[in-house]
């Protein structure tokens, strides 16, 4: 008797208190994101200070700044079916819708969307980034050009011909090439090929994803061709 007696001067207070406690709250779940990388190389090139905003409906979600005369930024996205997507140009207090579209976007899934050619009538280009990962000591890469008035090109990695015939708004297949601490590639003009566009050198580690990206324009005043890359993740390091 003695003993059911301290039992229960245990588990009463126990009883008691625990009926004070809160209930659990149920923490919603995240929603569903994918990633976006945003890239607008439009001729003639946009004030320093302009950026391209991204919005979903009235909500904004990043922006892509200036670097160079190409305009880069990466950010979240919803994920979902028709996801409704408007792109303005802003500097400043203006902001001028560039394009708005519905996508499809897979949840954690990678895109990219581009911007050029001439401003007036730019061009739009959208894919879904391969990332898949590469055999050991390879990186993937892939190229793009937004230049307008300069022909098809070639492109050459380490002095050999990696890809043909790339034309305005065009977008090459992925390529696996051998990773390299000092990675450089070099637009060629097919038709003259005294017309060179190299990227400068960087790191192209093993397991490297990146899109470069070919841009300006040789008649627009302050825009010359040049070349971009697009890192998409942390084993390309420019």
């Amino acid at each position: 008797m003695k003993k059911l007696r301290s039992l229960f001067r245990v588990i009463i207070p126990v009883l008691l208190f625990s009926g004070c406690l809160p209930s659990p709250r149920l923490v919603p779940a995240a929603s569903p994101t994918a990633q976006l990388s945003v890239v607008y190389a439009c001729a003639p090139v946009l004030p320093y200070s302009s950026t391209v905003v991204v919005y979903d409906t009235s909500r904004f979600l990043f922006s892509a700044q200036n670097d160079a005369s190409v305009l880069n930024g990466t950010g979240g996205v919803p994920a979902g079916s028709n996801v409704k997507l408007t792109f303005k140009t802003g500097n400043g207090s203006v902001n001028n819708i560039l394009y708005t579209n519905g996508f499809n976007l897979v949840a954690n899934n990678s895109y990219s969307m581009f911007f050029g050619g001439p401003v007036t009538n730019p061009c739009q280009l959208f894919i879904q980034n391969d990332m898949t990962a590469p055999a050991p000591g390879m990186a993937r890469v892939r190229f793009v050009n937004l230049s307008s008035d300069t022909g098809i090109f070639n492109v050459l990695y380490r002095s050999v011909k990696v890809d043909s015939g790339l034309t305005y708004q065009s977008v090459s297949p992925v390529f696996e090439v051998p990773s390299d601490s000092m990675a450089s590639f070099t637009f060629v003009n097919a038709a003259i090929p005294a017309v060179t566009i190299p990227t400068g050198t960087f790191l192209l580690g093993s397991g490297g994803i990146c899109i470069i990206v070919l841009a300006g324009n040789n008649g627009v005043q302050n825009f010359s061709l040049c070349s971009k890359i697009i890192s998409l993740n942390s084993k390309v390091i420019l």
